[in-house]
């Protein structure tokens, strides 16, 4: 701000070395196991979310991308490794058909791949940020076909669920 600015004050931005990334509950039956078409739907859904736009958005430009598990600032960071997120629906979009995700009644969403309904809970918290990312993460998967059902839980709730095998599709992240 300019008074600030007039008062010799002065904003020198940095990263804090932390990771953010969705969080799946393996033993879900719709987004867990390791068969060729779970991995595939969730690799869909990856490939379904505007991470940039996040990062603009939801988080005001202060981020970067991921290049790996190592944030920037914490011995084992690789910054000519390759970014790990790519944005692409229309890639996210013909995996889901290869792997028998397709809209069979016609309502806009997919059907799991022996016809019947498909919905994933995504868990968000309870802060703005959290709403915001709540209502992206809702509008990337109705791009791509894959109807989401957001619920809300405070933080340690969600984090206990998630300890007892119970937690769904979420965002979770650590500070370094």
């Amino acid at each position: 701000k300019a008074e600030y600015a007039a008062r010799g004050m002065r904003m020198f931005p940095r990263l804090k070395p932390n990771v953010w990334y969705t969080m799946f509950n393996m033993t879900d039956p719709v987004t867990g196991g390791y068969g060729k078409e779970k991995i595939a739907l969730r690799r869909a859904i990856s490939l379904g979310f505007p991470l940039d736009e996040m990062i603009r958005v939801i988080f005001q430009g202060n981020g970067v991308p991921a290049r790996g598990i190592t944030p920037p600032g914490v011995v084992g960071y690789d910054a000519t490794r390759p970014r790990s997120h790519v944005y692409d629906p229309e890639l996210a979009r013909a995996l889901l058909d290869r792997f028998g995700y397709r809209d069979r009644d016609g309502d806009g969403y997919r059907e799991l791949p022996d016809g019947s309904a498909m919905t994933i809970p995504y868990v968000i918290g309870t802060s703005t940020a959290a709403r915001q990312l709540g209502e992206l993460w809702k509008k990337s998967m109705d791009a791509i076909g894959v109807r989401l059902a957001i619920d809300t839980m405070k933080t340690p709730d969600l984090r206990k669920a998630a300890r007892n095998g119970q937690g769904k599709m979420t965002r979770e992240g650590w500070n370094a």
